[in-house]
């Protein structure tokens, strides 16, 4: 599909006439053009916006409305999407950046029920060092298979970050997938996704 606009922001009543209400008609905008949508409804029942949810909508607005109130809403929806897109940009040349890193790179997250930490993302280098593709790196527990040391290290890590230290570094040896020992140089960093 083509159009001849580029509209910025888009207003769509959930309750439209035709074969398709207006959920599913943002949810398609969006697919397509990505293009910030505000719904306007005059219905503010649980099932309605729940199914208006899963097209992540950039605000609503129930009727009747005032200039004063539909402005503001406009304004914010409009800033979101410009956050939105600049975090899509962000996490796109970080990921081309580590993807071309000869480095071994790995990101963690704590997982709250055990404190273990699970690898999320793996760079090639990685994967290529440890002799593990990035699903057996995301696997819990990886981390105690390739090496005893990691959890500690990542233990000590985190207290000196929590007392303001920006990085740690320690070595450590691994035994790769066909048990060979490699000897690594590690820094550990934090990554700060402002609340997402």
């Amino acid at each position: 599909q083509t159009t001849n606009t580029s509209p910025d922001l888009i207003l769509m009543d959930i309750r439209i006439k035709g074969d398709k209400d207006g959920i599913e008609t943002a949810q398609e905008i969006r697919d397509i053009f990505n293009i910030p949508v505000i719904f306007l409804t005059a219905y503010a029942d649980h099932d309605t916006l729940q199914r208006a949810k899963l097209t992540a909508p950039f605000g609503y607005i129930l009727k009747p409305f005032t200039p004063n109130s539909l402005q503001s809403i406009i304004e914010i929806a409009l800033h979101k999407h410009k956050m939105e897109e600049q975090l899509i940009e962000s996490e796109r040349r970080f990921r081309t950046l580590t993807e071309m890193n000869p480095a071994m790179t790995l990101i963690c997250q704590e997982a709250a029920a055990n404190s273990v930490h699970q690898i999320i993302y793996a760079n090639p280098a990685a994967q290529a060092i440890t002799g593990y593709t990035t699903e057996e790196l995301s696997t819990p527990g990886c981390l105690d298979t390739i090496h005893q040391y990691f959890e500690p290290s990542l233990a000590q890590g985190i207290e000196a970050f929590s007392k303001g230290q920006s990085s740690f570094s320690f070595e450590v040896k691994i035994v790769n997938k066909n048990n060979e020992e490699r000897c690594l140089d590690c820094t550990l960093g934090q990554i700060n996704y402002g609340g997402r």
